[in-house]
């Protein structure tokens, strides 16, 4: 796993750096941090609006968080260690997370269902999502829509990396993990089916998502809404969601030589 890890394009490190854009992740439970993130991360996309800075720079760190970990977790069926103290994080000077790193890969339990892999992650974000709404102003939903679509993210990306055979067993695993992520008893991505490949295999179908909330990004300078923005009629979610998908057909991470995990029931 930690080879196809270091091979892969994920924005991942085995082993973090030694300059100090390198921290714990700890330091992500602190609101004082994330006013400072939330700041430059706004200043960077062109809007006047903190709040937008913190849920965009928070979907950014868990956009990096989460590829490794339900990388793992197909290859496994297993949860690495989430503790916060774990991992590191590389922020840049817009506050934006290029990498992180989780020394040694520790995995914390074996044979988990898509269901514990969820609650685990929300227990790892719950104190930053704390941290950004303390220091930015913004609801929880909205923190927790963009740790949603990160998540409904990083299913792709492994959906796209693991054997052909086993794509459409992910598929139903990965639909059971992200109707488990809920704000307020509402669910807050789904996952959409695209017609991608389908001529070729009918396991190479790919999938999207759609948002049920907006990380508001659209509200900056330069900036539109993203493909799975729930501002978008359906119609223009699909069109772009389509283009993407066709120009991201190469894996980011090979997983072919995986084993057949047991995900539990």
């Amino acid at each position: 796993m930690a080879q196809a890890l270091a091979t892969s394009t994920l924005a991942f490190r085995t082993v973090p750096g030694h300059t100090p854009d390198w921290i714990t992740v700890d330091a992500l439970t602190d609101s004082a941090r994330w006013r400072d993130i939330a700041d430059r991360y706004s200043r960077h996309i062109g809007t006047p609006h903190t709040a937008i800075g913190g849920v965009c720079a928070l979907q950014h760190y868990t956009g990096r968080l989460l590829q490794p970990v339900v990388a793992v977790w197909a290859v496994e069926a297993a949860v690495l260690d989430l503790q916060q103290h774990r991992w590191w994080a590389r922020l840049d000077e817009e506050g934006a997370t290029r990498e992180v790193s989780c020394p040694g890969l520790p995995i914390e339990r074996f044979e988990v269902t898509p269901e514990e892999l969820t609650a685990r992650i929300r227990e790892h974000v719950a104190p930053l999502v704390s941290a950004v709404c303390e220091a930015t102003g913004i609801v929880e939903r909205v923190a927790l829509g963009g740790v949603a679509a990160s998540f409904a993210g990083a299913l792709q990306v492994c959906h796209q990396g693991i054997p052909r055979s086993r794509r459409s067993e992910f598929r139903l695993q990965a639909e059971r993990a992200v109707a488990h992520l809920r704000c307020g008893g509402r669910q807050l991505v789904s996952l959409v089916d695209l017609d991608i490949e389908r001529q070729q295999s009918p396991t190479a179908a790919v999938f999207s998502h759609d948002r049920r909330t907006c990380c508001l990004i659209r509200l900056g300078r330069a900036h539109r809404e993203c493909d799975s923005c729930p501002q978008l009629p359906e119609s223009e979610r699909r069109r772009r969601q389509h283009s993407t998908a066709f120009r991201s057909l190469r894996p980011r991470i090979d997983l072919r030589s995986a084993g057949d995990p047991i995900h539990g029931s």
